[in-house]
């Protein structure tokens, strides 16, 4: 854009409000979930793509290794959540997918990805930050306005904002 853009926070005060009055204290107990043996990932629960499945049933992942890709954008990786094999997939109506069961090994293994150090950051260009971030699978979590789609990684945003909160 060129030109420098002040922008002013607005204050909101909210003037009605509801006294939900709770009883107790939440529990400060952790529940630790012990012996996973499966993991899954629903390409369903992700909106606006269509998954392509890079590996087929029986084949070795290790922890970041790609399971599908977009088929409107390519670049766009989803990676695997888990170490093992690739148990079950699972297609739904017109050859959809539905779902890739994980079947985890006791030792957990993952994909080297190279690392950035703080001090390159500032002097990277754009296309290298874009791709790491395509080949890291975070790409899929930055979201384009006005329709909330996965951002195109060949468009130059006019403005980015960052969400602290669900």
């Amino acid at each position: 854009i060129g030109k420098d853009l002040v922008v002013e926070m607005k204050s909101i005060k909210v003037k009605q409000t509801y006294d939900i009055k709770i009883t107790g204290e939440p529990s400060v107990e952790v529940d630790v979930v012990e012996n996973i043996s499966q993991v899954a990932v629903i390409p369903n629960s992700i909106p606006f793509i269509k998954p392509k499945l890079l590996l087929k049933q029986g084949d070795a992942v290790k922890i970041g290794t790609p399971l599908f890709i977009d088929k409107q954008n390519p670049d766009i990786k989803f990676l695997s959540p888990g170490s093992g094999t690739i148990s079950e997939v699972v297609y739904g109506d017109r050859r959809s997918l539905q779902r890739v069961v994980i079947t985890l090994d006791s030792e957990e293994q993952a994909e080297s990805f190279s690392v950035i150090n703080k001090n390159e950051l500032a002097s990277m260009d754009r296309a290298s930050v874009v791709k790491q971030l395509l080949d890291g699978g975070v790409w899929g979590f930055i979201r384009a306005l006005p329709f909330n789609r996965i951002a195109n990684p060949n468009n130059v945003p006019p403005s980015i904002y960052v969400t602290i909160d669900n």
